[in-house]
Order: structure tokens, then sequence, then C-alpha cells
């Protein structure tokens, strides 16, 4: 966790693996991977997190076991296990507070869970602002001190880096674009607001539209499939989530830039 004094240069040299753990609100995924990056096991499994995060995190263990079993490492060769999910992180201690977004996990610290469960050090982040470190340090982002990452998966969430600073807020809200109003008589979001973005342009609003339009389930899986296929329904439907998207996103830079001092 953050904070934790340095392990040795000996068990550092010794570590050549380390693990991540994504817990998003319908999934569970872990990654074995070489200290390059290059991933030697990945696997993630479909399920309810946001009400179950006892079972949840005993399904992150048992992947973290099997990663390691399948691959013969043993604990010792891992240099600790980064865990990203998505909601925000209160720090210190990496409790998870915010009422709606992830409700059965209130008071809740996935971290220090895991770390118990798997006796592996642990890092924990909200899923946006992890990437958002990650594309400042690997990717789009190296050398670029003004940046907003956006993540667009069960949730809708912002990492942002702001005069080279990650901005994480109070109680880890920052970039919480998701749960910015979007349409004043929206549906009521399950943050208990109305109107958020994620009402409106998230996998769920975009699949529900075309539930009701079309008489029949539609699933995010089959919305893939229809855009892959150039249905002008689904596609249409994406792209009316987007613009939604992209009228949040056309105001956060200039809002960033009055409000910070340079």
């Amino acid at each position: 966790m953050p904070g934790r004094p340095a392990r040795s240069l000996a068990l550092r040299a010794s570590a050549v693996y380390a693990l991540g753990a994504d817990i998003g609100h319908q999934h569970v995924r872990v990654a074995l991977c070489e200290l390059s990056g290059t991933p030697v096991w990945n696997d993630g499994v479909a399920t309810d997190v946001d009400h179950a995060p006892g079972e949840t995190l005993d399904l992150a263990a048992e992947l973290i076991r099997r990663a390691l079993d399948e691959k013969g490492i043993d604990r010792s060769r891992v240099l600790g296990l980064g865990i990203d999910i998505a909601a925000p992180v209160r720090e210190p201690g990496g409790v998870l507070e915010a009422h709606g977004i992830m409700p059965g996990w209130i008071g809740v610290q996935p971290g220090a869970e895991l770390e118990r469960r798997t006796g592996l050090t642990t890092w924990l982040a909200n899923d946006a602002d992890a990437g958002a470190l990650a594309e400042r340090n690997y990717g789009a982002g190296r050398n670029v001190d003004d940046m907003i990452y956006v993540r667009l998966s069960g949730g809708i969430g912002a990492g942002i880096i702001a005069n080279g600073r990650h901005l994480h807020g109070s109680g880890g809200l920052a970039g919480e674009i998701g749960h910015i109003r979007s349409q004043a008589d929206g549906r009521v979001c399950r943050c208990g607001n109305r109107g958020c973005l994620e009402t409106v342009a998230g996998p769920d609003a975009i699949t529900r539209l075309l539930t009701d339009s079309w008489g029949y389930p539609v699933t995010v899986s089959d919305l893939v499939a229809l855009v892959q296929a150039g249905d002008r329904g689904a596609i249409r439907a994406l792209e009316d989530a987007a613009e939604e998207i992209g009228r949040v996103l056309a105001d956060a830079p200039r809002l960033l830039a009055t409000t910070l001092v340079r």
C-alpha cells in the first residue's frame, strides 16, 4: 500500500514478475506480466461485482493463484500486485466510500483484503487514474504535463494530470465525469443524481435504448457485433453516446485551466 518501506534490493533483483488485477462493475481480470510489461498469463471472469465484495475478492485471489500455479512461479519471484477498481479510492488506507457507484463496497479496503488473501504487496488505484498513470509513463502521455485520460467501460471516468501532478480530489472523486449531469430530465443514476452522463452514454444505457426501441433484449456483446456488422441503428446509438461524452469533455479542459494555478 502507499507509504510502505521499500523492499530490499536483493528481493527486487529476484522479483521478475508483476501481477495486475482489474476489478470492474461486471468483471474481474488478472494478468501476470514480466517486468518488461509482456503478459505471460491473462484471464478474466464476468461476474456481478457491485454487490459482492467478498466473493469478488475471493475470485481475484483464485485467479492470482491459478496464474502462478499454471506458470509454475513462486510468490517470492513476484514484485507485487497492482489493483485497479471502478470506484473512487480514498487515501490514506485505500477505502471505498462512494455511495451508489459500487454500493456493496462501502468501507471495504480492496488492497488490504487482497494482500491478506494472497500474501503479496499490493497497490490500489481507481481504474481511470491507473490508466492515466500508465499512459503518462508508457503511452501517448509521455512528456506531457497536462492530460485527461478517459476510460469508457461499465462506467465512465477520467484520470487527470495537471501541471505534472496527478489529481485525485477529495475522497478520490476527481475525474468522475460519468456523474456530471448530461440531461436535466434524464434517468436517475445509480449514484442518486438524475441525468448523469453514464445514464446516457454508458454501455448499459446504449443497450437499454436499443432494447426499448427494438422490443427485444440487446446486450453489450450484441452491440459490438451489430456495430461491426454496420447496423445503422446501433451505430447511430453509439454516435449519439459519443456526442454526449464529447460535450462533457469539451468543458473539462476549460474548467481545469481556470481553476489551476500554473
